[in-house]
């Protein structure tokens, strides 16, 4: 039996000191305050975790590109590809009908021009040799010299496309549910007999082909209905089944919303993000929400958060290097897609980023340090890298966790409380308190991200201070005022000023009972 508090004397300690559950939009905050808020975070914006659990504020932007291809010319798709003598090409499209080459100093060069308009673009690379599709011209090829269209016949609309088991796969944009495939290793063959060929998937369930997203020795193909597993390694061995045959399933919404990432496939319906591995091995399609700790976003008639729009049109990306999803989404409806839902899968973690509009996403490793980072294709004709460390643009970043001190149905009388972070630099941080959801009280503080002074043969202490920076520094706050439950929140919004928050810890006393038994009247 729980000893109950003794009002006004003992003093008490909470502490959380890791929130790798992320952003909860779904839970009351009176919920993730009593029941699910431990390792939560009631708002995370422009924020990343650590693999143990730490909240950081996200890297910064830059524009890659010298100067715009147009300043209303949206980059729909993009590749680095790369050949087997080492040379590589970084090739993207516009709506406008171009493919274009991006030089290493910035500048841009046309490759193809004339092109359908209002296209997106999909490149993948097999036997040495780039593709490009539109689902509206026929599939262009590049071998690193010249471009020109891929031969063997393959559909004269095609687009998604894939590699699987040696075979490139399109999909048809004239037939909305037919699927082709090449002949074994041969991209230019699509018509050879028992080889090459083409089948329809379920042509009569109401929905298109949207995309394909090569599996573990198998092939997704999502449907706007339900998705479908390709199987085998043969046109005589392959098996289309339905994923989820018996108990109904989602569709995909989105020709680019879709990703393979660690062992499992993710994509975008139109009322949240699923991935397949759950549905597969327990056949519980509810179990597959992957976005469950953020599904107000995807009801329309939602209070709290800025409900998503065009979904049709959002783009995702996997992140390998730091083992994050994204997906750019339209946050207000403007046909743009400034939101960035950002899924950490070290920690199943949700954040979310405001971002300049990307209309594509894709990766490319830094050739000079071997980072992976991360391209964004904008709607002003600029590409953007993400995830680079520079310091010139504003980034707003805040998380925020609430409470009951582990203590509901008390009034409590905080008096310290010790945040922990990395040491960064000489600035500061805002650390702000409110009581009851904002109802009384309210303090803002400022606390420095420099550990002090510690310079080798000026002020530094043997056995004190480091030899640098230290990994983690406190910062005291004296707290005033009085509630039931505490919200505190960590912000920074400045350019080139980091945060990694590690948690915190209260030292409080209780103060009396705050929901006394009474009868109705």
């Amino acid at each position: 039996m729980a000893k109950a508090p003794s009002f006004g004397h003992e003093f008490q300690t909470y502490s959380v000191f890791d929130f790798k559950k992320g952003e909860d939009l779904k839970t009351s905050p009176l919920q993730l305050a009593i029941q699910r808020g431990q390792n939560s975070l009631r708002l995370a914006k422009n924020c990343v975790y650590t693999a143990s659990g730490a909240v950081t504020k996200r890297f910064d932007r830059t524009i890659l590109t010298t100067s715009s291809v147009g300043a209303s010319v949206k980059i729909t798709g993009g590749i680095r590809f790369t050949r087997s003598n080492g040379n590589s090409y970084d090739i993207f499209g516009t709506d406008d009908g171009r493919i274009i080459l991006l030089n290493s100093d910035g500048t841009t060069t046309n490759q193809v021009t004339g092109l359908t308009t209002g296209t997106k673009w999909y490149f993948v690379v097999y036997n040495d040799l780039l593709i490009a599709c539109n689902r509206a011209d026929a599939p262009r090829k590049f071998d690193g010299t010249t471009w020109g269209t891929l031969g063997g016949s393959p559909p004269s609309t095609g687009g998604p496309v894939a590699i699987h088991g040696n075979r490139v796969f399109f999909a048809d944009a004239t037939q909305l549910s037919r699927l082709t495939w090449s002949a074994l290793n041969n991209e230019e063959d699509y018509t050879t007999a028992n080889d090459a060929g083409s089948v329809q998937i379920s042509e009569n369930d109401g929905s298109n082909l949207i995309d394909l997203v090569p599996g573990i020795n198998e092939l997704i193909l999502l449907k706007g209905s339900r998705p479908y597993r390709l199987q085998g390694t043969s046109p005589s061995t392959f098996a289309i089944t339905n994923v989820v045959p018996t108990t109904g399933s989602k569709g995909a919404i989105s020709t680019k919303g879709n990703i393979f990432a660690v062992n499992d496939v993710w994509f975008l319906a139109d009322n949240g993000v699923l991935n397949l591995r759950t549905v597969l091995n327990f056949g519980d399609l509810k179990a597959s929400y992957g976005s469950d700790r953020i599904s107000p976003r995807f009801e329309p008639l939602s209070d709290d958060v800025v409900t998503l729009q065009n979904l049709d049109d959002a783009v995702a990306v996997y992140d390998s290097q730091n083992n994050r999803i994204y997906w750019c989404v339209d946050s207000n409806g403007d046909d743009a897609n400034d939101l960035i839902l950002c899924l950490d899968l070290h920690t199943n973690g949700w954040s979310h980023w405001l971002v300049q509009p990307m209309a594509s996403l894709w990766l490319v490793k830094n050739a000079t340090n071997g980072i992976v980072e991360v391209y964004g294709g904008g709607y002003d004709g600029h590409i953007r890298v993400l995830n680079r460390d520079v310091s010139t643009n504003t980034i707003d970043g805040e998380a925020r966790h609430l409470s009951a001190l582990g203590q509901p149905g008390i009034q409590k009388s905080p008096r310290h409380a010790w945040f922990y972070f990395k040491e960064e630099g000489n600035y500061t941080v805002t650390i702000d308190t409110k009581f009851d959801f904002g109802a009384t009280g309210g303090q803002t503080y400022t606390a420095s991200l420099l550990g002090g002074t510690h310079t080798l043969g000026v002020d530094w202490v043997l056995g004190v201070d480091p030899l640098g920076a230290r990994e983690q520094i406190t910062r005291r706050v004296d707290l005033s005022g009085v509630g039931e439950f505490l919200e505190v929140g960590v912000r920074n919004q400045n350019a080139g000023q980091p945060f990694t928050w590690y948690g915190y810890e209260v030292l409080w006393r209780p103060r009396r009972a705050v929901r006394p038994s009474t009868t109705a009247s």
